[in-house]
């Protein structure tokens, strides 16, 4: 029986600084095919900011419509070895209850963005929560984004810039000894 290796995607930094213009586009065009209303009160949901904290804040400033950068709520998200226990985050909570300090009926578009979707078991997840929470609070347009897409991916975003096969991916700044990844 032959053992096979593990192929792994490495993502450079040249690629990477490409792919974050396509991502815009890409947002741009999910956002207009939806008919959803970019304006200031927009939010971006940063999912696992360890990896994605740098391109949302481009894209904060990449889409704001009205110059000040969109608000980034981050969420960590569980490494595949660890549970999914993630509640609807306090900052979303406060902008959309009525009791919060933010008017609930100016927050009604999210763009919901991770660097990558590899398994999408925690985005099926995240959506049944946040879902379920939004509902009462009248939100009406969801954008859900990624760089990268695993091709197996149970979960599907709206919005992706490259779809990928190989059994890792790593980005250039990434430690190749995280033991998250084991």
């Amino acid at each position: 029986m032959m053992i096979s290796e593990k192929t792994q995607l490495l993502v450079n930094h040249t690629t990477e600084y490409e792919l974050l213009g396509k991502l815009k586009r890409n947002i741009l065009y999910g956002i207009e095919t939806i008919g959803f209303n970019l304006d200031a009160n927009t939010k971006i949901l940063c999912c696992s900011p360890d990896y994605s904290a740098s391109h949302c804040q481009y894209l904060s400033h990449a889409l704001t419509p009205t110059g000040v950068p969109l608000e980034v709520i981050n969420v960590e998200m569980p490494y595949p070895k660890e549970y999914f226990d993630i509640e609807c985050p306090v900052q979303l909570k406060t902008s959309y209850s009525p009791y919060g300090n933010k008017i609930p009926s100016a927050v009604k578009n999210i763009i919901i963005y991770d660097s990558a979707i590899i398994r999408g078991i925690n985005f099926k997840e995240l959506r049944d929560v946040l879902e379920s929470e939004w509902a009462n609070y009248g939100v009406r347009n969801v954008v859900w984004a990624s760089m990268f897409l695993h091709s197996k991916s149970s979960f599907k975003p709206l919005v992706t810039v490259r779809t990928y096969d190989q059994d890792d991916l790593q980005f250039w700044w990434e430690n190749d000894k995280n033991p998250y990844w084991d």
